[in-house]
């Protein structure tokens, strides 16, 4: 029974799932008396904490649409330029416009890569098992 309880925690892949596993591998090896309230409790605890990875990921949805928002306008504002002001687009096509066009290249590209890592959600701590 351990077994299938540890291999269902990993493919389940989820920390509340670790929670209710762990309470049944208890319950195997040990006569629970409680185990029903046990599992009640954690029941709505995991409710609790769905709820709250809802809400963090409408937010984080929100931030998404900024990163995405910011890299378009961005892109289309150069496509623009390199289109209608060629003139003022002349002094990068010399080797120090170049140098700079990397420069600010380099630094709006790490900026970008820093907004999507915020974005992001790191990979919750399990319990049991290992995250894919």
């Amino acid at each position: 029974m351990e077994d299938a309880l540890r291999a269902l925690a990993i493919d389940l892949d989820d920390p509340s799932a670790d929670l209710v596993v762990c309470a049944l591998l208890l319950a195997s090896s040990a006569q629970s008396q409680r185990l029903t309230d046990l599992l009640g409790s954690l029941a709505d605890t995991c409710r609790d904490e769905v709820a709250m990875r809802l809400r963090v990921e409408a937010g984080r949805a929100a931030a998404r649409s900024s990163v995405r928002t910011v890299a378009l306008f961005s892109l289309g504002f150069a496509v623009v330029l390199f289109v209608v002001a060629r003139t003022y687009l002349a002094p990068f096509g010399t080797g120090t416009g170049q140098l700079v066009l990397l420069l600010v290249g380099s630094c709006y590209a790490v900026g970008l890569w820093l907004m999507t890592r915020l974005v992001r959600p790191k990979p919750p701590r399990r319990l049991l098992g290992e995250s894919r």
